[in-house]
């Protein structure tokens, strides 16, 4: 019985340079306007999520900073005063009433605390929003990288 298939498989087609060449141009030209999908598609998932950790970034560092004087106006309020003149007498006008209603004001301390369970919660937010995105890029980056390999 005479085979069909007169050439082995493991013989090899002879190229010539510029075969070769030409074959390397083609997949190259190939090649670039997938690299240019998939940077495109990675900027599209990178730089907002930048933008958005940037943005936490500033944030977290504002309520630092807010956090910061809070606590500077609540220990600078519960600190004595010295006189001007320490010989001088202390002030003759001990017995003055308050004008300001003060039993219906929230002290410093609960000001405070009130602002830190707000910057907790807020802080929490922004944790979990940053979460699920870091989830849905993964999920984007692990799909187009499949369809990249296929």
């Amino acid at each position: 019985m005479a085979s069909l298939d007169v050439k082995k498989s493991t013989e090899h087609l002879p190229y010539t340079a510029a075969e070769v060449d030409q074959i390397t141009s083609k997949l190259y030209t190939a090649i670039d306007p997938m690299e240019d999908r998939f940077e495109k598609r990675c900027d599209n998932i990178y730089f907002p999520f930048d933008v958005r950790l940037s943005g936490l970034d500033s944030h977290l560092e504002w309520l630092q900073k807010e956090f910061k004087a809070i606590h500077r106006q609540f220990t600078s309020k519960h600190q004595i005063s010295a006189s001007i003149d320490r010989k001088a007498p202390a002030s003759t006008n001990k017995h003055l009433v308050a004008s300001i209603d003060t039993t219906s004001t929230p002290d410093a301390e609960q000001l405070l605390q009130n602002k830190m369970e707000s910057m907790h919660e807020e802080l929490n937010e922004l944790s979990a929003y940053a979460y699920d995105k870091i989830g849905w890029h993964q999920t984007a980056r692990e799909m187009l990288t499949a369809d990249l390999g296929d």
